[in-house]
């Protein structure tokens, strides 16, 4: 478990990308927030390494399919992303209702818009606890 210097934890954000790190050291995992680039306009960096492969993070203040979606589409968005970890703070995580969401996700690549990448794996953390992981 380490943190860059350069990476930026935002008041905002920055809680899901710390609840993740510690859901994933204590399980056993090698979780790296790396560097972030600064503001270059159109660049998007990924939180860092997640047992050497670039993750990112999606907190999802409720666990609903839409909600889901909307995680996955978020790490999506960077385009170089991995492994997609959906953190679920406020508890919830229901297992039906995140495979409805991940077929619909993949229902995205027919578009062929740019709002789907093909993950490598997709985790799910509650309670700073992995409560699912699924190779996608």
């Amino acid at each position: 478990m380490a943190t860059h210097i350069l990476h930026n934890l935002d008041d905002r954000g920055g809680i899901y990308e710390k609840h993740v790190q510690r859901a994933g050291f204590n399980a056993g995992h090698a979780v790296i927030l790396g560097a972030e680039g600064g503001n270059v306009i159109g660049q998007r960096f990924t939180e860092g390494t997640w047992d050497g492969m670039k993750f990112e993070v999606a907190g999802r203040e409720t666990a609903t399919s839409n909600n889901i979606v909307k995680g996955l589409k978020h790490c999506a968005a960077k385009r170089e992303t991995e492994i997609a970890v959906l953190d679920f703070p406020n508890g919830g995580f229901n297992l039906s209702v995140l495979q409805n969401a991940i077929l619909r996700y993949r229902g995205l690549e027919l578009l062929n818009d740019g709002q789907y990448i093909r993950f490598k794996k997709i985790i799910c953390v509650q309670d700073e606890v992995i409560v699912y992981e699924q190779d996608f």
